[in-house]
């Protein structure tokens, strides 16, 4: 049996230094290349409504693993817990989070994965150089960009790779202009 597609998925928020900034542009810009659908979408749990059927491999580069369980709402769909909603929908078998040294794993999060067939966490963006995307969507993720990376200018990436999509691989961008109904910051 062929090995599942998988999807990427970008949240912007997991840039934290120049380095990281530097380095996800090149990965991006050559991941656009080759793949056939480069969606941007406002909120994370926009995501659901790009993914088809057989989209059930994910790899979220992001500073959250987006495994949230909500108590109050657990059959709500919120931009903190679309993973969580997409293994309860039966819609995921496969999760890859590239994710930050210093990103929060909540082992009380992570129960929803034992139903899926592989979770793996890994910290470096390299180990996913040689994956082939043929979907990708970026999250901005705004509200969540720490005070400090925004006036460094860490929280124009969104902008920066939207524009490229733009300019460069017009035909294959998809632009979601949904706003964040949970939005906690005005600016």
């Amino acid at each position: 049996m062929k090995n599942p597609q998988p999807v990427l998925s970008i949240d912007v928020d997991w840039v934290n230094n120049y380095n990281q900034f530097l380095e996800l542009i090149d990965f991006s810009i050559k991941k656009f290349k080759i793949s056939s659908k480069i969606i941007f979408i406002e909120q994370h749990h926009n995501i659901i409504k790009y993914l088809d059927e057989k989209d059930n491999y994910i790899i979220n580069i992001d500073h959250h693993h987006d495994i949230i369980q909500l108590e109050e709402t657990p059959h709500e769909l919120h931009m903190g817990n679309w993973v969580n909603y997409l293994i309860n929908q039966q819609r995921l078998n496969h999760y890859m989070w590239i994710h930050n040294i210093d990103s929060m794993v909540e082992l009380d999060n992570l129960h929803p994965i034992r139903q899926i067939k592989s979770f793996k966490m890994d910290p470096y963006l390299n180990s996913i150089s040689d994956i082939n995307f043929e979907k990708i969507i970026i999250c901005k993720s705004f509200d969540f960009i720490p005070h400090d990376n925004k006036q460094m200018g860490l929280g124009t990436i969104y902008e920066i790779l939207k524009n490229i999509a733009l300019n460069i691989f017009k035909e294959k961008t998809i632009i979601d202009d949904l706003s964040n109904p949970f939005s906690i910051l005005t600016y």
